[in-house]
């Protein structure tokens, strides 16, 4: 006659075994969980794109015609500073 002798590791690895093999056969039931957000791929239209551009386009003309315009017509004050100094520092002293 043989008898079983129940050992605390065996009590406690086999729930973990049972729950093991329930979530490898619920996985493969249901399928992979997705934990990153699939791309999806858009086929460019490149009408709508070159009407952007032609919008683009005519916006940059429009802003150079503006400039032009100014530079034809008005007067422009031009004060020169030095680079390399601070805005007081450039100024000139008088009287020593």
């Amino acid at each position: 006659m043989r008898s079983s002798t129940t050992s605390p590791r065996r009590f406690l690895t086999r729930p973990f075994l049972w729950l093991f093999v329930f979530a490898t056969a619920a996985k493969v039931w249901l399928g992979p969980l997705q934990t990153v957000p699939i791309a999806n791929a858009q086929i460019p239209d490149s009408a709508a794109q070159r009407n952007r551009l032609i919008g683009e386009v005519r916006t940059t003309n429009e802003l150079l015609k503006q400039i032009q315009h100014t530079l034809q017509s008005a007067t422009i004050k031009v004060r020169i500073v030095g680079a390399d100094k601070p805005e007081e520092k450039a100024k000139v002293r008088r009287g020593r």
